[in-house]
Protein backbone atom coordinates (compact mmCIF):
# COMPACT_ATOMS: atom_id res chain seq x y z
CA UNK A 1 0.00 0.00 0.00
CA UNK A 2 1.03 3.35 -0.90
CA UNK A 3 2.15 6.09 2.26
CA UNK A 4 0.80 9.50 1.12
CA UNK A 5 3.48 11.02 3.33
CA UNK A 6 6.08 9.87 1.16
CA UNK A 7 5.20 11.25 -2.17
CA UNK A 8 7.12 15.01 -3.09
CA UNK A 9 5.75 16.91 -4.95
CA UNK A 10 7.89 19.44 -6.64
CA UNK A 11 7.37 22.74 -9.59
CA UNK A 12 4.52 25.14 -9.53
CA UNK A 13 1.90 23.02 -7.40
CA UNK A 14 4.52 21.90 -4.88
CA UNK A 15 3.50 24.34 -1.84
CA UNK A 16 0.21 23.33 -2.18
CA UNK A 17 0.83 19.72 -1.85
CA UNK A 18 0.50 19.91 2.13
CA UNK A 19 -2.85 21.44 2.05
CA UNK A 20 -3.98 18.59 -0.69
CA UNK A 21 -2.85 16.09 1.46
CA UNK A 22 -4.95 17.08 4.39
CA UNK A 23 -7.91 17.62 1.93
CA UNK A 24 -7.63 13.79 1.11
CA UNK A 25 -7.70 13.06 4.92
CA UNK A 26 -10.61 15.14 5.86
CA UNK A 27 -12.78 13.85 3.05
CA UNK A 28 -11.92 10.34 3.85
CA UNK A 29 -9.39 8.99 1.45
CA UNK A 30 -7.96 5.98 2.27
CA UNK A 31 -3.98 6.04 2.24
CA UNK A 32 -3.81 4.35 -1.03
CA UNK A 33 -6.40 6.24 -2.62
CA UNK A 34 -4.55 9.47 -1.20
CA UNK A 35 -1.49 8.30 -2.41
CA UNK A 36 -2.46 8.31 -6.14
CA UNK A 37 -3.60 11.82 -5.96
CA UNK A 38 -0.91 12.99 -4.68
CA UNK A 39 1.24 11.62 -7.87
CA UNK A 40 -1.46 12.43 -9.98
CA UNK A 41 -0.52 16.45 -8.20
CA UNK A 42 2.98 15.58 -8.70
CA UNK A 43 2.74 14.66 -12.50
CA UNK A 44 0.57 17.68 -13.31
CA UNK A 45 3.06 20.17 -11.60
CA UNK A 46 6.14 18.09 -13.50
CA UNK A 47 4.37 18.62 -16.90
CA UNK A 48 3.43 22.22 -16.05
CA UNK A 49 6.73 22.65 -15.45
CA UNK A 50 8.41 21.34 -18.20
CA UNK A 51 5.34 23.02 -20.90
CA UNK A 52 6.39 26.52 -19.00
CA UNK A 53 2.37 26.92 -17.56
CA UNK A 54 1.76 28.40 -14.39
CA UNK A 55 -1.33 27.12 -12.00
CA UNK A 56 -3.77 29.14 -13.72
CA UNK A 57 -3.58 27.32 -17.16
CA UNK A 58 -4.25 23.54 -16.25
CA UNK A 59 -6.31 22.11 -19.38
CA UNK A 60 -7.57 18.91 -20.54
CA UNK A 61 -4.23 18.58 -22.69
CA UNK A 62 -2.66 16.84 -19.82
CA UNK A 63 -5.11 14.43 -19.67
CA UNK A 64 -4.45 13.66 -23.16
CA UNK A 65 -0.59 13.39 -22.39
CA UNK A 66 -1.43 10.86 -19.67
CA UNK A 67 -3.29 8.45 -21.97
CA UNK A 68 -0.14 9.19 -24.85
CA UNK A 69 2.49 8.04 -22.08
CA UNK A 70 1.20 4.95 -21.25
CA UNK A 71 -1.26 5.74 -18.41
CA UNK A 72 -4.50 3.43 -17.40
CA UNK A 73 -5.83 5.01 -14.34
CA UNK A 74 -6.56 8.25 -13.47
CA UNK A 75 -6.93 9.53 -17.34
CA UNK A 76 -10.02 11.29 -17.41
CA UNK A 77 -11.33 15.25 -16.40
CA UNK A 78 -13.43 13.61 -13.27
CA UNK A 79 -10.04 12.20 -11.65
CA UNK A 80 -8.68 16.05 -11.56
CA UNK A 81 -11.57 16.97 -9.65
CA UNK A 82 -10.15 16.37 -6.04
CA UNK A 83 -6.91 18.28 -6.94
CA UNK A 84 -9.18 21.37 -9.06
CA UNK A 85 -11.13 21.46 -6.52
CA UNK A 86 -8.65 22.14 -4.03
CA UNK A 87 -6.63 24.71 -6.15
CA UNK A 88 -9.96 26.81 -6.56
CA UNK A 89 -10.35 27.27 -2.77
CA UNK A 90 -6.72 27.84 -2.33
CA UNK A 91 -7.24 30.49 -5.10
CA UNK A 92 -5.51 29.17 -7.30
CA UNK A 93 -7.62 29.15 -10.14
CA UNK A 94 -11.69 29.62 -10.86
CA UNK A 95 -12.97 26.22 -12.40
CA UNK A 96 -16.51 26.46 -14.45
CA UNK A 97 -19.16 25.93 -13.71
CA UNK A 98 -20.40 22.86 -13.94
CA UNK A 99 -23.08 21.33 -15.47
CA UNK A 100 -26.33 20.65 -13.98
CA UNK A 101 -25.67 16.79 -13.80
CA UNK A 102 -22.24 16.83 -12.35
CA UNK A 103 -23.36 19.29 -9.79
CA UNK A 104 -26.71 17.07 -8.57
CA UNK A 105 -23.72 14.08 -8.28
CA UNK A 106 -21.51 16.29 -6.22
CA UNK A 107 -24.29 16.49 -3.76
CA UNK A 108 -24.82 12.73 -4.58
CA UNK A 109 -21.36 11.96 -3.31
CA UNK A 110 -21.62 13.36 -0.27
CA UNK A 111 -24.65 11.89 0.64
CA UNK A 112 -22.70 8.23 -0.08
CA UNK A 113 -19.97 9.42 1.70
CA UNK A 114 -21.78 11.35 4.98
CA UNK A 115 -24.84 8.88 5.19
CA UNK A 116 -23.72 6.03 4.03
CA UNK A 117 -20.35 6.18 5.50
CA UNK A 118 -18.94 4.53 1.65
CA UNK A 119 -14.87 5.51 1.51
CA UNK A 120 -13.70 7.53 -1.26
CA UNK A 121 -13.40 5.25 -3.57
CA UNK A 122 -16.60 2.97 -3.37
CA UNK A 123 -17.94 6.42 -3.74
CA UNK A 124 -16.45 7.26 -7.19
CA UNK A 125 -16.91 3.60 -8.54
CA UNK A 126 -20.89 4.01 -7.64
CA UNK A 127 -21.47 7.90 -8.73
CA UNK A 128 -19.49 6.23 -12.52
CA UNK A 129 -21.95 3.38 -12.84
CA UNK A 130 -25.06 6.16 -12.33
CA UNK A 131 -23.62 8.48 -14.42
CA UNK A 132 -25.08 7.57 -17.51
CA UNK A 133 -28.81 7.47 -16.25
CA UNK A 134 -28.32 10.83 -14.44
CA UNK A 135 -26.94 12.37 -17.74
CA UNK A 136 -30.34 11.46 -19.15
CA UNK A 137 -32.79 12.13 -16.73
CA UNK A 138 -31.38 14.64 -14.45
CA UNK A 139 -33.72 18.12 -15.08
CA UNK A 140 -32.58 21.29 -15.87
CA UNK A 141 -32.87 23.15 -12.85
CA UNK A 142 -30.89 22.15 -9.68
CA UNK A 143 -33.45 20.47 -7.23
CA UNK A 144 -36.20 20.34 -9.79
CA UNK A 145 -37.96 17.06 -9.63
CA UNK A 146 -37.55 14.47 -11.58
CA UNK A 147 -40.66 13.39 -12.99
CA UNK A 148 -39.32 9.40 -13.63
CA UNK A 149 -41.62 6.52 -14.10
CA UNK A 150 -41.34 2.59 -14.05
CA UNK A 151 -40.98 2.95 -17.99
CA UNK A 152 -38.27 5.03 -18.21
CA UNK A 153 -36.11 3.06 -15.03
CA UNK A 154 -37.04 -0.23 -17.22
CA UNK A 155 -36.26 0.91 -20.39
CA UNK A 156 -32.87 2.54 -19.27
CA UNK A 157 -31.93 -0.82 -17.48
CA UNK A 158 -32.75 -2.86 -20.42
CA UNK A 159 -30.78 -0.23 -22.77
CA UNK A 160 -27.75 -0.19 -20.72
CA UNK A 161 -27.92 -4.20 -19.68
CA UNK A 162 -27.88 -5.37 -23.46
CA UNK A 163 -23.92 -6.05 -23.70
CA UNK A 164 -23.19 -5.72 -20.18
CA UNK A 165 -21.29 -8.80 -18.16
CA UNK A 166 -23.32 -10.06 -15.36
CA UNK A 167 -21.73 -8.89 -12.88
CA UNK A 168 -21.39 -5.51 -13.87
CA UNK A 169 -25.04 -5.36 -14.60
CA UNK A 170 -25.43 -6.60 -10.93
CA UNK A 171 -23.37 -4.08 -9.80
CA UNK A 172 -25.00 -1.26 -12.24
CA UNK A 173 -28.49 -2.26 -11.00
CA UNK A 174 -27.17 -2.25 -7.27
CA UNK A 175 -26.09 1.69 -7.42
CA UNK A 176 -29.25 2.21 -9.77
CA UNK A 177 -31.50 1.53 -6.99
CA UNK A 178 -29.81 3.52 -4.08
CA UNK A 179 -29.42 5.97 -6.35
CA UNK A 180 -33.39 5.85 -6.94
CA UNK A 181 -33.90 5.71 -2.49
CA UNK A 182 -31.94 8.82 -2.58
CA UNK A 183 -34.44 10.20 -4.94
CA UNK A 184 -37.44 9.67 -3.35
CA UNK A 185 -36.45 10.21 0.30
CA UNK A 186 -35.80 13.71 -1.11
CA UNK A 187 -38.61 14.37 -2.91
CA UNK A 188 -37.25 14.46 -6.24
CA UNK A 189 -39.87 11.61 -7.39
CA UNK A 190 -43.22 11.20 -6.10
CA UNK A 191 -43.12 7.29 -5.83
CA UNK A 192 -40.74 4.28 -4.98
CA UNK A 193 -39.39 3.07 -8.04
CA UNK A 194 -36.30 0.70 -6.92
CA UNK A 195 -39.05 -2.41 -7.48
CA UNK A 196 -38.34 -1.72 -11.09
CA UNK A 197 -34.86 -2.67 -11.20
CA UNK A 198 -34.54 -6.27 -11.46
CA UNK A 199 -32.06 -8.55 -9.96
CA UNK A 200 -29.27 -10.59 -11.78
CA UNK A 201 -28.47 -13.71 -11.15
CA UNK A 202 -24.84 -14.48 -10.31
CA UNK A 203 -23.64 -18.14 -10.00
CA UNK A 204 -20.17 -17.74 -10.58
CA UNK A 205 -19.10 -18.66 -7.07
CA UNK A 206 -21.87 -21.53 -6.82
CA UNK A 207 -19.42 -24.54 -7.62
CA UNK A 208 -16.87 -23.09 -4.03
CA UNK A 209 -17.46 -25.29 -1.01
CA UNK A 210 -18.86 -22.81 2.03
CA UNK A 211 -16.76 -23.71 4.44
CA UNK A 212 -13.18 -25.19 5.05
CA UNK A 213 -13.78 -29.14 5.73
CA UNK A 214 -12.45 -29.98 9.41
CA UNK A 215 -8.41 -30.14 9.32
CA UNK A 216 -7.83 -27.93 6.66
CA UNK A 217 -7.53 -25.09 8.19
CA UNK A 218 -4.68 -26.89 10.59
CA UNK A 219 -3.33 -28.22 7.24
CA UNK A 220 -2.98 -24.98 6.32
CA UNK A 221 -0.99 -23.35 8.86
CA UNK A 222 1.01 -26.20 9.06
CA UNK A 223 2.58 -25.40 4.94
CA UNK A 224 3.88 -22.11 6.85
CA UNK A 225 7.58 -22.16 7.51
CA UNK A 226 8.10 -20.79 11.15
CA UNK A 227 11.59 -20.63 10.60
CA UNK A 228 11.45 -18.01 7.64
CA UNK A 229 9.84 -14.24 8.31
CA UNK A 230 7.78 -14.71 5.28
CA UNK A 231 6.42 -17.92 7.05
CA UNK A 232 5.55 -16.35 10.15
CA UNK A 233 3.82 -13.93 8.41
CA UNK A 234 1.53 -16.00 6.55
CA UNK A 235 0.98 -17.77 9.58
CA UNK A 236 0.32 -14.83 11.99
CA UNK A 237 -2.02 -13.63 8.89
CA UNK A 238 -4.16 -16.47 8.50
CA UNK A 239 -4.24 -17.33 12.04
CA UNK A 240 -6.39 -13.86 12.42
CA UNK A 241 -8.25 -14.73 9.47
CA UNK A 242 -8.86 -17.97 10.44
CA UNK A 243 -9.66 -17.20 14.26
CA UNK A 244 -11.16 -14.07 14.38
CA UNK A 245 -13.53 -14.50 10.82
CA UNK A 246 -12.11 -11.51 9.49
CA UNK A 247 -12.61 -10.84 5.47
CA UNK A 248 -8.81 -10.19 3.67
CA UNK A 249 -9.71 -6.55 4.01
CA UNK A 250 -10.58 -6.34 7.30
CA UNK A 251 -7.21 -8.40 7.88
CA UNK A 252 -5.09 -6.28 5.66
CA UNK A 253 -6.09 -2.88 7.61
CA UNK A 254 -5.03 -4.14 10.89
CA UNK A 255 -2.45 -2.03 12.24
CA UNK A 256 -0.34 -2.04 15.77
CA UNK A 257 -2.88 0.34 17.43
CA UNK A 258 -5.28 -1.63 17.01
CA UNK A 259 -4.33 -4.00 19.13
CA UNK A 260 -4.59 -3.64 22.80
CA UNK A 261 -2.45 -6.22 24.68
CA UNK A 262 -3.24 -5.17 28.34
CA UNK A 263 -6.73 -5.76 27.90
CA UNK A 264 -6.62 -8.95 25.01
CA UNK A 265 -8.82 -6.87 22.25
CA UNK A 266 -8.40 -6.03 18.74
CA UNK A 267 -10.24 -3.29 17.00
CA UNK A 268 -11.47 -4.66 13.56
CA UNK A 269 -12.02 -1.51 11.27
CA UNK A 270 -14.83 -2.67 8.31
CA UNK A 271 -16.69 -1.07 5.50
CA UNK A 272 -16.66 2.53 6.12
CA UNK A 273 -15.73 4.21 9.19
CA UNK A 274 -17.57 1.41 11.41
CA UNK A 275 -15.29 -0.50 13.07
CA UNK A 276 -15.97 -3.39 16.14
CA UNK A 277 -13.53 -4.07 19.26
CA UNK A 278 -13.29 -8.18 19.50
CA UNK A 279 -11.90 -10.51 22.13
CA UNK A 280 -7.91 -11.58 20.81
CA UNK A 281 -7.28 -15.57 21.24
CA UNK A 282 -3.91 -16.16 23.31
CA UNK A 283 -3.00 -18.31 20.09
CA UNK A 284 -4.08 -15.50 17.91
CA UNK A 285 -1.95 -13.28 20.32
CA UNK A 286 0.79 -15.76 20.02
CA UNK A 287 1.10 -15.72 16.18
CA UNK A 288 1.71 -12.06 15.86
CA UNK A 289 4.07 -12.20 18.45
CA UNK A 290 6.11 -14.46 16.72
CA UNK A 291 6.54 -12.61 13.58
CA UNK A 292 6.27 -9.17 14.95
CA UNK A 293 9.40 -10.52 16.85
Amino acid sequence: MRNPDRVQVAGPLARYAEGFRGDLARRGYCQDSAARQLLLMAHLSQWMEDQRLDAEEVTRAFVAQRREDGHTTLVSVQALDPLLDHLSRSGVQQRPAKPTGERFLARYAGYLRKERGLVASTVQHNIDLVRPFVAIRVPDVDGGAWGLSTADVTAFVVSSSRDSHAVTAASRLSALRCLLRFLHVNALVDQPLVGAVPRVALRRLAGLPKALAPGQPEALLARCDPGTRVGLRDRALLTVVYRLALRASEAAQLRLDDIDWRHGEVVVHGKGDRYERIPLPVDVGEALVAYLR
